[in-house]
């Protein structure tokens, strides 16, 4: 489980909503009014038109949540304080590898929601240049820590999968926001955010970083990845899974 606590401290200054990402988890939510939001951190993706209540168990976000976002309660996602199907729908956006028992956390969606939503990424996607050449062991990491499709389905039932592409200007800063523009990782400010170089060690960051700014400095990297900065989109294998 991420220390967010530690590495949440400026998280509301680079993590936005994205707004194309938002509207992509609106369409899904449907006709469904009422919900709960697990692992909720600042409020990102929460919709207006739901009647909504926020479960994050870091104080450090939850200090970071506008004054109009959604009610919040200090909780796990594997305690859930709610009744049996209290909800329409749950909500788990970007959470669910950070939680510390997945089983039982979503075995506690289903409890208290008629459906469940989650947006994630697929461990099985190869990556992109950022954890392929330059990180490589954020990629290793994240294949352990992201559950496969099939575990979640175990849990939770048939799932339909609605793929997510990232666009170029995404404004919200999670892991693979800057695949077109590379110098955003050389930021410790950015990186801190993600909680993934948060997991990788002193070593192998640095040896990623200095490679990483050598090759945009030198133009490697424009030579080999270039074309991606007049992209609009990419797939990185991230979906919104929902029943």
């Amino acid at each position: 489980m991420s220390d967010y606590n530690r590495i949440g401290i400026n998280y509301s200054d680079y993590r936005k909503p994205d707004k194309r990402i938002a509207e992509m988890i609106e369409k899904e939510i449907g006709n469904s009014i009422s919900a709960v939001n697990i692992g909720a951190g600042t409020g990102l993706y929460e919709p207006k038109f739901l009647d909504l209540i926020a479960v994050e168990p870091s104080e450090i976000m939850i200090n970071q949540r506008s004054s109009e976002a959604a009610p919040v309660i200090k909780a796990s996602a594997e305690k859930l304080p709610f009744n049996d199907l209290q909800f329409d729908i749950s909500l788990a956006l970007l959470t669910v590898h950070h939680w510390r028992d997945l089983k039982l956390g979503l075995s506690e969606m289903k409890r208290v929601s008629n459906r469940q939503l989650i947006f994630t990424l697929d461990p099985e996607f190869p990556g992109f240049w950022m954890n392929q050449r330059y990180f490589p062991e954020i990629k290793q990491i994240d294949s352990r820590i992201f559950p496969g499709f099939h575990e979640i389905e175990e849990a939770l039932g048939p799932m339909e999968r609605v793929s997510v592409p990232i666009p170029s200007d995404c404004s919200d800063g999670f892991g693979s926001a800057y695949w077109a523009r590379p110098e955003a990782y050389l930021s410790e400010d950015v990186r801190l955010v993600m909680s993934s170089f948060n997991k990788i060690s002193k070593k192998k960051l640095k040896q990623g970083i200095d490679l990483l700014s050598k090759e945009i400095a030198d133009g490697t990297w424009d030579r080999m990845f270039g074309h991606l900065r007049n992209m609009k989109k990419l797939d990185l294998g991230f979906y919104i899974l929902s029943n």
